[in-house]
């Protein structure tokens, strides 16, 4: 542990030298807090773990066995940053990705931006009626779909 300990301090101060620059030295001991601290400034959003998820390939040199660990991971990553934790909410986010994969860009980016405000992602019906919403304020402007 003390050459995690080590590395991970060595790597803070030279890759987040200015992020670190102002707290205490007994926190950059802490192995926990280090490591946690790291996860947090290089965490992505939960749109980037989608694309990374939807874009996924198999690279030529992969077994099929690590691509599989690899696309599991990724689905994991993305589920946790969704907060999912049990099968109704898994079968809410499908849908509501689904959902809002059909949207045009004018109501797509309303849901969005009201998701963005609220600071998580919508069910498919709070998604439907942000839709519907935007459809109906906006009804000369949006094509008929």
């Amino acid at each position: 542990m003390a050459l995690n300990q080590n590395c991970y301090f060595h790597f803070c101060v030279r890759r987040e030298g200015n992020s670190l620059h102002g707290y205490q030295s007994y926190k950059l001991v802490d192995y926990e807090y280090v490591k946690d601290f790291i996860l947090n400034q290089f965490k992505l959003t939960p749109r980037q773990y989608k694309a990374r998820l939807d874009q996924a390939e198999k690279r030529s040199d992969e077994m099929y066995v690590m691509f599989n660990v690899h696309l599991r991971n990724n689905f994991r990553y993305y589920l946790h940053s969704r907060e999912v934790d049990d099968f109704e909410r898994f079968c809410e986010l499908i849908i509501s990705d689904k959902l809002r994969s059909c949207l045009p860009s004018g109501p797509l980016n309303y849901v969005l931006a009201v998701a963005s405000d609220a600071g998580s992602w919508h069910t498919p019906d709070k998604v439907a009626k942000l839709a519907d919403q935007f459809v109906s304020n906006h009804a000369s402007s949006c094509p008929a779909v």
